[in-house]
């Protein structure tokens, strides 16, 4: 089992699927979160399981005077790897073939 596929095997689904819808194009791929953050706050378990295996990085950019409250996310170079293990394409096909 190569370090990708422990990599995997520790993420849960949903943070595999949060990592293909929001970060597809890797290095390329980024996503701000601007308040409310409600899509943000529903997903903060999956996001926090990406940033803990190093898959994406975040900013907070915040300034009160300003009303700023902002969160960067962007993908990595090696999200773009774990999408091409085997659990990650079990996990996406998995979820294509049971969409409402």
């Amino acid at each position: 089992m190569t370090d990708l596929d422990t990599l995997a095997a520790g993420l849960s689904d949903e943070a595999i699927i949060i990592g293909f819808g929001w970060f597809s194009f890797g290095s390329k791929a980024s996503v701000t979160s601007s308040p409310p953050h409600a899509n943000m706050q529903a997903r903060q378990a999956g996001l926090d399981e990406l940033l803990a295996a190093g898959l994406i990085t975040h900013e907070h950019e915040y300034h009160k005077r300003h009303g700023i409250d902002r969160h960067h996310f962007k993908g990595t170079r090696a999200i773009m790897d774990l999408f091409g293990t085997e659990r990650a394409k079990a996990v996406l096909k998995a979820a294509l073939e049971h969409r409402p």
